[in-house]
């Protein structure tokens, strides 16, 4: 069969050719003439492709002619690897469409086949030893895509001409469907399709060790309902310019470094079907710069060659000094591990020849968003055979600093405040396309923080009327920033246990703090040291780095001496022994963000080696300044405008939210500990019982008590909106909590009960608790969650005394319980997955506590108002929906057992 086929295939080519069937070169028909054969000439002339036009030389020579970018391949060039790092140059300013933001890192070879040079993306992910047979079998079994194939144009002593344009002015990064998230409408994604016509190659650069293309390319809605990009001057044709880096590897691959996973590293991780004697092929490189010491036998030396950050001329000069500081902070880290001036800050020279796209120079640089998003990112280009850091150009956005001179951060409304009760719903803002490694918030946490900062001082007298935050408090928050996103240019991941490592009563202790930092790494999310009581004032913002960032760099960057990654880890792994050490402390993102996240020492803006702690400290203190009468005067002095005072009310509820969601974590929580065998403690300690009571108990009397939110009526009347009707502001006829122009503080404070409700009450929050019965002797159950929870939602009701006049106070209270009875009815009727069946049975044993505190108010009657009956009689209603509707769900019929029946469709 496959004989038959490949002649059926010679033959449809010789007829392809003109050749006659019968096989050799056929012979001539009668009377023909012979034929002429044709020169063989299926190129261009390259002198004639290349004569005027704009040529450049370097790491690629490239020549640009009309629509055209002839790139010059050498055979040299061809098979090599080349890192190609594609980004946004220029995006619309909103949407997480933004310049600076990365779209995919590739290596790429350049390929001769026959006529055309294939661009293919290989694989790196899978490897195996040179001499092992296994490298064979990698090669058999894995496959490298093809990206492009580009038309060979001319050909001249081995080199080739190709046109680039068609490659880099197109869809490539795929960003139609990427659009299709970024801007979708009120009916979901939204369709987007790439305007050929309409695009176009934009600047070009090359440099000795990189080439530097971008392409201006134009998409188009295919629905615009509800799309509102204000950004854009006309949003049927949207602007996107993409930066296409193609740089040089080097030739001397760096020797790579295996990474522990009790230490913070970002990775290059392969699967090494070399190694078949271990428990798995998965093999882990930290992303590190390469630094080599001067003198090798020195304990401290300077490097062959330094970590130079250049601070490009974008960076207001007011803040310059700031940036480098935040930059040569880290030198401390490195001297423990042995450099001396390893990591340098520089100004950039203003020099013509100079730019930061070459891949030689590392930067800092200021852009502007219409709409922040990220405030500031540190991304990287790294090899992918090893893990070497080439370079990395951090992004600052410049909004960044208006919202720490700023008392108030723009939020959407009572939803957008909620999340910050819940730490997972804050993680949805960083879209699911954007690389771990750069979905970094720490700006609101700062941004927020000072915001609050800037409330209390003006609250207690400390600053005047109206005033802004002081450049001193700029300045630091600025080389505190810095340093942050320096160290992820460094390799480091976040690292959101580090507040744990200071005691709180040292946070005041300057001397300290100095020492020590705030936190013991740069690389958390910190919230400003704000003390209420000002003669115990410390430091606002870390200013160093901190014991466990010395720690992380020596583990990276120690010299060991040893040339094979294996005995390189062996030296090494005493160093991540350390990680019990008291200023150790270690948890990132997974240990944080997601529903299931565990430990509640692992958070996002908090202070302190007691979470829970902190956030009693903080509510007590955010409660006082909204409580302050003098508040309006202190913020607004006589020029004001009541629009800020508005803002600033929901900076106090974001951050009121935020210390209430720490207490979360401690319902079911267990201490997660990154331990290897070899060290003492066990890696999951569940939390004490009593503090997980007490962690309930805090959002009892801060978060669900009748007057936890109680705010004057004069206060909440001057909570003015701004009344501006233009382009980047909310419709005065739209609709949405955007567009109230009264301040609906109910919804805001409803809002935030509702989420840490349905945190508290979570599947998952659920399923630890009950599991974690059988793994201690003096438990906290499942049915005590629920006991305490009514409690703090319905104890007034059925009791003695005056305590249910709160029925008739404003409607917060009821709607909590009622969203409370809800809550519970639906784990009765409509589960969610994953929901426990004694949760399900604890849930109508509540309903039915509930409906007998009713009917004991009930029979009080006397005593109650209209709003307090009638809410009552119709939580009453639909507790009883709810458990009618279970009863004759049970029972056979037409409804059937286990299915939902409504008591009003049976007889």
């Amino acid at each position: 069969m496959l004989a038959i086929t490949c002649a059926a295939l010679w033959s449809h080519a010789a007829l392809a050719a003109g050749s006659p069937p019968g096989g050799g070169h056929g012979a001539q028909a009668a009377g023909a003439a012979p034929a002429m054969a044709a020169p063989d000439k299926p190129y261009g002339d390259w002198k004639k492709l290349t004569t005027g036009a704009d040529a450049q030389h370097g790491f690629f020579n490239v020549y640009k002619k009309r629509e055209s970018l002839y790139l010059e391949l050498t055979p040299e060039q061809m098979k090599q690897p080349v890192l190609c790092i594609v980004s946004y140059a220029h995006g619309i300013g909103s949407n997480f469409l933004l310049g600076g933001l990365p779209l995919g890192d590739h290596l790429l070879e350049f390929q001769r086949a026959g006529d055309h040079v294939l661009v293919i993306e290989k694989n790196t992910r899978f490897v195996a030893s040179n001499n092992d047979p296994m490298a064979k079998a990698v090669d058999l079994s894995t496959g490298s895509s093809v990206l492009a194939s580009l038309k060979v144009e001319s050909e001249d002593d081995g080199k080739v001409l190709v046109d680039l344009a068609p490659f880099v002015v197109s869809d490539l990064p795929d960003l139609a469907e990427q659009m299709r998230f970024a801007l979708a409408g009120p009916l979901g994604p939204r369709s987007m399709r790439f305007d050929k016509d309409r695009s176009a190659l934009g600047k070009i650069k090359v440099f000795p060790e990189n080439a530097e293309v971008e392409a201006l390319l134009t998409y188009s809605p295919n629905d615009r309902t509800g799309l509102d990009v204000s950004a854009v001057s006309d949003e049927r044709f949207i602007p996107i310019t993409v930066h296409y880096s193609f740089s040089k590897l080097p030739e001397h691959p760096m020797q790579p470094r295996i990474a522990d996973d009790r230490v913070g590293y970002f990775l290059t991780a392969v699967k090494d079907f070399s190694k078949d004697d271990n428990e798995s092929f998965w093999v882990r490189y930290v992303n590190r710069w390469r630094l080599e010491k001067k003198d090798p036998t020195a304990a401290v030396s300077e490097p062959v060659k330094p970590i130079v950050y250049y601070i490009d001329r974008t960076v207001p000069v007011q803040y310059r000094p700031y940036v480098k500081k935040g930059i040569e902070n880290w030198q401390k880290a490195f001297e423990a591990a042995g450099f001396k001036n390893a990591i340098i800050a520089k100004d950039a020279p203003d020099d013509p020849d100079w730019d930061p796209e070459d891949v030689r120079y590392s930067t800092i640089r200021w852009i502007t968003s219409s709409e922040p998003a990220f405030g500031a990112i540190g991304p990287s280009r790294v090899d992918p055979r090893t893990g070497e850091i080439l370079d990395a150009d951090i992004l600052v956005e410049a909004s960044i600093v208006q919202g720490y001179r700023n008392i108030y951060r723009r939020y959407a409304g009572p939803d957008a405040i909620a999340e910050n009760a819940v730490p997972w719903m804050q993680a949805q803002h960083w879209p699911s396309f954007l690389p771990l490694d750069l979905r970094c918030d720490m700006q609101q946490g700062i941004a927020d923080g000072g915001a609050l900062m800037n409330i209390g001082m003006l609250a207690d007298g400390s600053l005047p009327p109206g005033s802004p935050v002081p450049e001193e408090y700029i300045g630091q928050a600025i080389t505190e920033v810095t340093m942050h996103e320096v160290g992820h240019t460094l390799g480091l991941r976040h690292n959101f246990r580090s507040s744990t490592s200071t005691p709180l009563d040292k946070l005041s202790d300057v001397a300290w703090t100095s020492q020590h930092g705030l936190t013991s790494s740069v690389m958390d999310y910190p919230t400003p040291n704000i003390s209420a009581d000002r003669s115990k004032q410390g430091q606002y913002f870390t200013s160093t780095v901190g014991d466990c960032d010395d720690w992380v760099i020596r583990y990276g960057y120690t010299p060991t001496g040893e040339s094979d990654p294996q005995k390189d880890r062996a030296a090494i792994e005493k160093i991540a022994d350390e990680s019990t050490n008291n200023g150790h402390e270690y948890s990132t993102d997974e240990d944080t963000y997601p529903a299931d996240a565990l430990d509640p020492r692992s958070n996002i803006f908090d202070l302190g080696n007691d979470p829970l702690g902190f956030a009693k400290d903080r509510t007590a203190y955010i409660q006082s300044l909204w409580r302050n009468g003098k508040l309006p005067e202190r913020i607004l002095g006589k020029e004001g405008d009541y629009p800020t005072l508005r803002r600033a009310m929901d900076t106090l509820l974001a951050q009121y939210a935020t210390a209430l969601g720490m207490a979360v974590k401690y319902v079911g929580g267990q201490y997660n500990n990154r331990l290897h065998h070899n060290q003492d403690g066990a890696p999951l300690v569940p939390v004490p019982a009593a503090r997980q009571r007490d962690a309930i108990d805090f959002l009892a009397r801060r978060a669900f008590a009748a007057d936890a939110f109680s705010a004057s009526p004069q206060l909440l009347n001057e909570l003015a909106p701004d009344r501006w009707s233009h382009w980047g502001m909310p419709s005065a006829f739209g609709s949405g909590p955007a567009s109230r122009l009264d301040y609906n503080y109910n919804d805001r404070v409803l809002a935030i009960q509702s989420a840490l409700l349905g945190a508290l009450t979570a599947p998952n929050l659920m399923a630890r608790v009950r599991e974690a019965e059988s793994h201690v002797s003096n438990p906290f159950r499942l049915s005590d969650e629920f006991e305490l929870l009514t409690h703090a939602v319905w104890g007034e009701v059925g009791a003695p005394g005056l305590a249910m006049k709160a029925l008739e106070g404003p409607s917060t209270r009821r709607e909590l319980q009622r969203a409370y009875v809800d809550r519970l009815s639906a784990m009765v009727t409509s589960p969610a997955p994953g929901t426990p069946d004694d949760a399900r049975a604890l849930a109508r044993l509540q309903l039915t506590k509930i409906d007998q505190r009713i009917t004991r108010a009930m029979a009080a009657g006397a005593t109650l108002g209209d709003y307090a009956r009638a809410h009552l009689l119709e939580t009453r209603a639909r507790i009883r929906r709810t458990l009618d509707a279970r009863r004759l769900a049970d029972v056979p019929g037409p409804a059937g057992p286990g299915r939902f029946a409504s008591p009003v469709s049976q007889p």
